[in-house]
């Protein structure tokens, strides 16, 4: 979960350390295990722990920086073909 946290704070910095232990216990109970599993988790999973703009901002950027992995992956598959 350390990368969780990574990531929480990498995305919205203004998050305390209260929210942020917050959301990793929900995010657990949910079953997220790994920063991957980040990607199924929506809005009203983690609603309560952060503020909506908060959330959909987190969201945002966990969709983001798995779409710039995916491309990276994409890339390195097509030099080798």
């Amino acid at each position: 979960m350390d990368k969780v946290r990574h990531v929480i704070k990498l995305a919205i910095p203004e998050v305390t350390g209260e929210e942020i232990d917050k959301l990793e216990e929900r995010l657990t109970s949910l079953g997220v295990r790994t920063y991957h599993d980040l990607q199924y988790v929506v809005e009203t999973d983690i609603g309560g722990c952060l503020k909506p703009v908060l959330s959909r901002i987190l969201l945002h950027q966990i969709r983001r920086r798995k779409s710039s992995v995916k491309a990276k992956v994409g890339l390195q598959v097509r030099y080798f073909l």
